[in-house]
C-alpha cells in the first residue's frame, strides 16, 4: 500500500543525508503529535527505530 500512495520507506527516501540522529530525537520527542502514540515514546525506545529508518 505504501507502495501505491508512493509513502517512502525511509528517512534516507526523503533525502535525510548525513543527519544529526540527536537532533531528529529531541525534535520528535517535543512533537505534540508524539503524546497520541499507544507506548510512550522516550530517548531509549526512539533512537534505534530513527537509526532502522535511516538504514533501510
Amino acid at each position: 500500500m505504501n507502495r501505491e500512495l508512493n509513502i517512502p520507506r525511509s528517512l534516507s527516501d526523503l533525502g535525510v543525508a548525513d543527519p544529526d540522529i540527536d537532533q531528529i530525537l529531541h525534535s520528535a520527542l517535543k512533537d505534540p503529535n508524539c503524546g497520541g502514540n499507544p507506548i510512550e515514546l522516550t530517548e531509549q525506545n526512539l533512537r534505534p527505530l530513527i537509526e532502522n529508518l535511516l538504514s533501510q
